[in-house]
């Protein structure tokens, strides 16, 4: 009975160690900067800017492209290695998209959510470019499956904002 209590509390604090090893692995996706820049940036516009920017950073980076000091100064350096880099975009795109979907739900009629929607489009449209290049220079297949994500969520981006363009403009009062 005692052995029995001791192997069962063993394999809970053996279970509690793995679990939050499992936990310290998480990373953020975006720089302690980049999130402070998106709390203290409450316009839709704004936030989606930074989000668009965020992805560009990581697109020069694993294109092994230098950033400026100011832009590391400003943003933050992402950490991590290709996987993560790369894994950080989709679900960047991901965020915004998202942000973008919860003030439309709350305010349909709120006329940052086009001009959001626009700035995240202009910014897929040259992310898609970026990205196919470096699937093809890529064969690591995770990071490939990072990439085809993204360009999955940019696609999505893009007949959104074709069917937002479609709509009729509401009269003006």
């Amino acid at each position: 009975m005692k052995i029995e209590l001791m192997l069962i509390l063993l394999l809970f604090f053996v279970s509690l160690l793995a679990h939050g090893g499992a936990l310290a692995q998480a990373r953020d996706y975006l720089t302690d900067k980049e999130a402070e820049l998106i709390r203290m940036n409450q316009q839709l516009d704004k936030r989606t800017k930074i989000y668009v920017d965020a992805v560009k950073r990581r697109i020069a980076l694993l294109m092994n492209k230098k950033l400026s000091e100011k832009e590391v100064e400003s943003f933050g350096l992402p950490f991590g290695d290709e996987l993560d880099i790369s894994s950080d975009i989709p679900r960047i795109i991901s965020e915004a998209i998202d942000k973008i979907e919860d003030v439309a739900e709350k305010d349909p009629k709120n006329p940052l959510i086009y001009s959001s929607l626009r700035i995240l489009a202009d910014g897929c449209k040259e992310f898609n470019v970026q990205l196919e290049i470096l699937l093809k220079k890529d064969h690591d297949q995770k990071r490939q499956g990072t990439m085809l994500s993204a360009i999955d969520y940019c696609q999505q981006v893009l007949e959104a904002n074709e069917r937002s363009k479609a709509q009729p403009a509401a009269p003006k009062k």
